[in-house]
């Protein structure tokens, strides 16, 4: 291969470009014909990880691996989406005669580790801990809401267009311009970690073939920031796993001394002297736990702020601006400070440069700081509102009024909850609605309303906003105001439904129906029910509501099949039970009623109207004894009860007096 004749950077280029080329033409599918295949994201693997579902993005992960230990990372520089944005921005920095010089840090090395273990280590781990049972693969469809390989959803686990913004730019530019080109790549990328491991293993090397008189050019080519040249001559391939195989180094050597071969793998000599190396740093062993510790600091304070911010941005984050501090610290203590080709401070005198630094850093502090004071009043909030709800909810189990602790909780999530909201850059939607709530149980039904108004315009999903807000103008009897948000959500689509809108426009047709119902518009509610019955099959409020219906329209197959399908789904059921013994009355189907008689008669041991109608029908069937004992117990439950003590006086005497007992049959259910 003679120099100049592969442009490899260019190449490379166009490889990287066609992948932003081809996720546009996979979104622009999905915008047409309403499902696609699942994203390729490696982020998806996280979904194996925890729940056992593979995904698209693992068999993905899977394949890149494999390549990996064979060929080496060629996939991290010639088809990762981010990396295609950090050498953009690294080109374009240069541009402008910026020139990024790499950070080198004894302990931030190993944060893509850290993160690398709490992703994919970790969740075994606390499952091993708290002896909870390891996920089981399986493959998911639509039809069971999490869709694999062909989904209705492609948003279904990306940001929004504004973190996507963030993450370009600070993904992109900001690490580049401060720590060095990919250094995204180097010190934050969980997947990289698994990808270097692998490419110790992989025969795929850059490796010396010819004469090299040290030139260092393949070095100065190298964006990895890898001393390609010493590598070559101390071992005769480049060992480093850092090394992405870009190919910059081929195309820089004038003497065309180093190709793509395949050697040895890394691991075979990992622990021998020959390849350890001895590394130098830019920081000082206290300087670097000062940017160790800030960097878990500001971790914890940008991690899911506004429930937005996600896991890798706040890693990238918290490094660039723990860096921005420590950088603002030598400020007042070293005469000479620099980044990239900008200096900060000569002598004892700031430059321009520098007074824009420290302005750009005071902004960042004030950031970080409104940035905690959000985050502090947002746990608080969220813990006391878990144990509010907690109460509450155990309180109606218990069927008790909640006591004046649960009182105290909703008082402080309140007081939290309001602070995080009113000082916000941002909606959040989760404390609105967590607000929202508190109002509602108050009471404050226009606060809770006008609070989820607010929420919905600034909400790109907002139909579980719209739900929310329909049951609090339906408890607030402002039936048209639900009817209108709840059509909303249910004709405010068009087109091919994600999962989780078929899921709230089920909801939404639930609801709906419920308030037809109410009015006797039955033909109406009917349509309803079935059309969220439609959207989830396991709707089993939407089948009992159809069932009843149909019961009360005399249409005793259609209420059969929908009362079925709700007791399969719901078989502790008692209002279901009673609802199928009661059809099976009418339809003069004595056994069956009998049948879930029993079981409701174990459902509600309390309850005497039961044991009374077991006992009715078991007399009819002439099944005396069982009848005897059915309405004893309805007694015993009932003391005062007339109709019971007849019954069974008559059932004693062995229907002596036949009148009577045709006129207590008479008083069956239905």
């Amino acid at each position: 291969m003679k120099r100049g004749k592969k442009n490899y950077g260019r190449r490379r280029a166009i490889v990287l470009a066609s992948i932003y080329l081809l996720i546009g033409i996979h979104i622009a599918h999905w915008k047409l014909h309403g499902s696609t295949l699942a994203p390729l994201e490696l982020n998806e693997v996280l979904y194996t990880i925890h729940l056992g579902i593979i995904t698209a993005g693992f068999l993905f992960m899977v394949a890149v691996i494999f390549g990996t230990l064979i060929f080496g990372r060629f996939f991290c520089s010639w088809g990762c989406h981010i990396l295609a944005l950090e050498d953009l921005s690294a080109s374009l920095l240069s541009r402008f005669n910026i020139r990024p010089k790499p950070i080198r840090s004894r302990l931030l090395k190993f944060t893509s580790i850290a993160a690398m273990a709490y992703l994919f280590i970790w969740p075994q781990v606390e499952r091993f801990i708290y002896q909870k049972p390891f996920p089981q693969l399986k493959v998911l469809s639509d039809k069971e809401g999490w869709a694999s390989f062909i989904t209705t959803d492609l948003w279904r686990n990306l940001p929004g267009i504004g973190i996507t913004l963030i993450t370009f730019f600070v993904c992109g530019f900001l690490i580049i311009y401060l720590l060095g080109s990919r250094s995204f790549c180097r010190l934050i990328c969980p997947y990289g970690v698994l990808f270097s491991l692998s490419d110790r293993f992989a025969p795929g090397k850059i490796k010396l073939t010819g004469s090299c008189d040290s030139c260092g050019k393949c070095t100065a080519s190298c964006t990895s920031n890898i001393e390609v040249h010493k590598e070559l001559n101390q071992y005769g391939f480049v060992t480093d796993p850092q090394c992405l195989k870009d190919l910059d180094c081929i195309e820089a050597c004038p003497k065309d001394a180093i190709s793509f071969g395949f050697t040895k793998p890394t691991i075979t000599g990992i622990f021998s002297k020959k390849f350890k190396k001895k590394a130098s740093y830019d920081f000082s062993w206290t300087e670097d736990i000062i940017l160790a510790v800030l960097t878990i600091m500001l971790f914890l304070i940008f991690r899911g702020l506004y429930g937005q911010v996600p896991f890798l941005l706040s890693i990238t984050l918290a490094i660039c601006i723990a860096y921005m501090f420590l950088v603002m610290s030598r400020l007042t203590s070293t005469e000479f400070v620099r980044i990239s080709n900008f200096v900060f401070k000569r002598g004892n005198r700031l430059t321009t440069h520098g007074k824009i630094f420290i302005a750009l850093t005071v902004f960042a502090a004030l950031v970080v700081v409104h940035s905690a004071y959000i985050q502090y009043h947002s746990f608080s909030g969220n813990r006391d509102y878990n144990h509010y709800i907690d109460l509450i909810s155990h309180h109606a189990g218990q069927g008790s009024i909640p006591d004046a602790t649960a009182g105290q909780y909703r008082i402080s999530a309140q007081a939290h909850l309001l602070k995080a909201s009113e000082a916000g850059f941002m909606v959040s939607p989760k404390i609105n609605r967590e607000l929202a709530y508190i109002y509602q149980q108050q009471g404050e039904f226009p606060k809770a309303e006008a609070l989820l108004r607010k929420t919905i315009e600034g909400s790109r999903d907002n139909d579980e906003i719209r739900l929310q807000l329909a049951r609090v103008q339906i408890q607030s009897g402002n039936t048209a105001g639900a009817v209108g948000e709840l059509n909303a959500i249910i004709h405010g689509r068009r087109g091919h439904l994600t999962e989780s809108e078929k899921q709230s426009s089920g909801e939404a047709g639930m609801l709906l129906a419920q308030l037809q119902e109410k009015t006797g518009n039955y033909s109406s509610a009917l349509e309803n029910y079935t059309m969220a019955i439609r959207m989830n099959e396991k709707n089993s409020a939407a089948l009992l509501g159809a069932g009843t219906i149909y019961f009360k329209m005399k249409k005793f197959p259609e209420a059969e099949q929908c009362l079925l399908a709700c007791s399969r789904l719901e078989p502790n059921s008692a209002v279901v039970q009673n609802n199928l013994a009661a059809l099976y009355i009418q339809s003069g189907r004595l056994d069956e009623a009998i049948q879930h008689l029993k079981k409701l008669k174990t459902l509600q041991p309390g309850n005497p109207a039961t044991y009374y109608n077991l006992g009715i029908l078991q007399y009819r069937k002439g099944l005396f004894g069982e009848s005897v004992e059915n309405f004893d117990k309805a007694l015993r439950l009932d003391p005062g009860n007339i109709n019971t003590r007849k019954a069974l006086d008559a059932v004693n005497r062995h229907i002596s007096v036949h009148s009577e007992a045709t006129a207590l049959l008479d008083k069956v259910p239905g």
